[in-house]
C-alpha cells in the first residue's frame, strides 16, 4: 500500500450497498460496481463523506459505510482528482481485501434524504465530519453546496 498524499490520514471511507457488501464478504476482495469501467474504488476522507454521500445518494437506502484502514490496503492509494474540483480524494487501485474494512457501519439517510455519520464510527483521531441522527443538522438550502461539491468527487 503506498499513501501518495497524507500519510497522516490513515482512515478512509466508501460507500456501498449491503448487498455489494454481503457479496465481497464471500469472495473475500471488494470491488465496487464501477471498478472495471473507471479501474479504482472511489473514497472519501472522514471530512468529505458525508458531502459525497449526499451529493451522490441523497435519497436513497441500502447502504453501509466501509470504514477502512489504509495501512492494510494491498492495493495502491492515491489521492487526487480527476474531474477538475481541488479537493483530493483517496481511490483505490486494485480490489480491496476485506481484512483492510475495520468497521462497516449501517448507512442510512433520514427522513429529508440526507446522510449523517453514524455515530457508532470509530475515532481516527481527524475530527471533522457530522456525526448524529442521519436528520441532525438538516438544510433545506444544502442542495445548493452540493452541486458546487460534486465536480471533485
Amino acid at each position: 500500500m503506498q499513501l501518495v498524499e497524507g500519510d497522516e490520514i490513515q482512515i478512509i471511507f466508501h460507500i456501498t450497498t449491503a448487498a455489494n457488501w454481503k457479496i465481497a464478504g464471500t469472495e473475500g476482495t471488494y470491488r465496487a460496481p464501477t471498478f472495471d469501467v473507471e479501474g479504482f474504488i472511489h473514497c472519501s476522507t472522514r471530512e468529505q463523506v458525508i458531502q459525497v454521500a449526499n451529493a451522490r445518494f441523497r435519497g436513497q437506502s441500502g447502504f453501509v459505510l466501509l470504514v477502512i484502514d489504509a495501512e492494510r490496503v494491498s492495493a495502491e492509494i492515491i489521492f487526487e482528482n480527476l474531474e477538475g474540483g481541488e479537493q483530493l480524494f483517496p481511490h483505490i487501485y486494485g480490489g480491496l481485501n476485506i481484512d483492510a474494512v475495520v468497521s462497516v457501519a449501517e448507512f442510512e439517510p433520514g427522513a429529508h434524504g440526507y446522510f449523517a455519520l453514524p455515530p457508532e464510527l470509530p475515532d481516527a483521531g481527524q475530527g471533522g465530519g457530522e456525526s448524529g441522527p442521519s436528520d441532525e443538522g438538516y438544510d433545506p438550502n444544502e442542495e445548493a453546496r452540493h452541486s458546487d461539491f460534486e465536480k471533485g468527487v
